[in-house]
């Protein structure tokens, strides 16, 4: 156990002192799998590295990443996504609130066009803010709300983060799918609770609601028949067992493609744009992948994970208390780095000692995107608020910041939930599936 002990010590000084020299977190994981596999296990391991990044890169199920990221990026430069916003508006504008609401639900339903949160934020707020200031809304309220709609790409379906979760654990990435819907409904409703609660203790937040015909409505909803279609069909495909993830980004993003020149927006530029954006999103979870690939086959050939998860399982304490460990060190890592990079970080400790300890690994997936999720709302780092506070034009980054961190509060509530009452994330997929998760 002590030279055990020693050899994990070595390890992260090494893993530690490449991420502070500067270099990729995807390079550093593969540098200090590498490491592992050469020095600390030894043995001729060299002829691994080829075969480990040939093996996950021709995947068929990681074809589906930059495929799902198309059709969002399509959507997004298509201007497809003003519309989306545009429709939901009159739904929800009527409750305390108003736009809050909007930001809300529509980046849920981007999130079901969007896998990418950088994508889902940017979209949403570059819609939101512009029409928020003009209204007069509370600029805290405002920018928090954007942050949070946009992140909820992450966890409703298709997410890249479950795809990239399913083809490193080896889990059913249509049962990951599923998982999401109900925890995503759920935070989306407890976001809209918070905006409630805030608008009615204090009505300057937000200007009072206004009445909208039913036939404004209606008109709405009609422009967007194309874009709910082409999102039933890609998820339900992959719900009936039609057709698998990969088959069904295909589709997505050649109905993407279609819907833009419905609108009269499928030009060539756009179609740069996206292709551009798609692949850079491509190449850094592809990046980060490798890397993490060799960094779990080397702490597994160490047998650090096993011997960890062990030891914990041995300790006298309940379930209950390592979870929460577990949660704490998921919400300390999203404070400095980006969520991709902890997830590929982390599963090749946390996912034994969660297997071990006999919880549903899908159940885990959903927990683990949750909390990754809060990380994208907490500084430093904060994706979604650094998105948002550019996009917003402010030279103070305080207001977002203040505006953002009660919406990391309500996300960490729903990971909450999803402890006590697993079932809300196995619930529907055992249903649907037909096995019990």
């Amino acid at each position: 156990m002590d030279s055990l002990l020693a050899t994990a010590l070595v390890l992260i000084v090494v893993l530690l002192g490449l991420l502070f020299s500067g270099q990729l977190i995807g390079l550093a994981l593969a540098s200090s799998g590498m490491f592992a596999l050469l020095v600390l296990v030894g043995g001729g391991q060299i002829g691994m590295v080829g075969r480990l990044q040939f093996n996950i890169v021709n995947s068929f199920v990681v074809g589906a990443v930059p495929l799902f990221v198309f059709m969002g990026f399509v959507f997004i430069h298509s201007g497809i996504a003003d519309r989306i916003y545009g429709a939901v508006t009159p739904l929800v504008s009527k409750f305390p609130g108003g736009l809050l609401h909007t930001n809300v639900v529509a980046g849920a339903v981007f999130g079901a066009c969007c896998g990418s949160s950088i994508g889902g934020t940017a979209a949403v707020g570059s819609v939101a803010l512009p029409q928020l200031k003009s209204r007069g809304y509370d600029r805290g309220l405002s920018y928090g709300s954007v942050a949070a709609g946009g992140s909820m790409s992450i966890l409703i379906p298709p997410s890249v983060s479950f795809i990239i979760y399913g083809v490193f654990v080896g889990e059913s990435i249509g049962a990951l799918f599923i998982a999401g819907v109900v925890p995503g409904l759920l935070m989306t409703s407890l976001f809209m609770a918070y905006i409630v609660v805030r608008a009615v203790r204090n009505p300057k937040v937000a200007p009072t609601p206004q009445e909208i015909p039913g036939r404004e409505i209606l008109r709405g909803l009609v422009t967007v028949i194309p874009v709910f279609g082409t999102i039933f069909v890609v998820l339900g495909s992959i719900y009936l067992g039609v057709a698998t993830p990969t088959e069904a980004a295909s589709f997505g993003g050649v109905m993407a493609l279609v819907n833009a020149a419905a609108y009269k927006r499928l030009t060539w530029d756009m179609i740069r744009r996206a292709t551009t954006e798609t692949v850079k999103v491509t190449c850094m979870v592809l990046i980060l992948l490798v890397g993490a690939q060799f960094f779990s086959m080397g702490i597994s050939m160490l047998r650090l994970p096993s011997t960890l998860a062990a030891w914990l399982v041995s300790l006298p304490v309940h379930p209950l208390v390592i979870v929460a460990l577990v949660a704490v060190f998921y919400i300390v890592l999203g404070m400095f780095m980006e969520g991709m990079a902890i997830m590929l970080l982390s599963l090749p400790i946390t996912f034994p000692i969660m297997m071990s300890l006999g919880y549903s690994p899908v159940w885990f997936g959903v927990l683990v995107t949750v909390f990754i999720q809060v990380g994208l709302l907490t500084p430093p780092v904060g994706v979604a608020i650094y998105i948002t506070h550019k996009i917003s034009g402010d030279t103070d980054m305080t207001t977002a910041i203040k505006g953002a961190l009660p919406f990391a509060a309500v996300m960490l509530l729903t990971g909450i939930l999803l402890v006590a009452f697993p079932w809300l994330a196995t619930w529907l997929p055992s249903l649907m599936m037909g096995r019990a998760y």
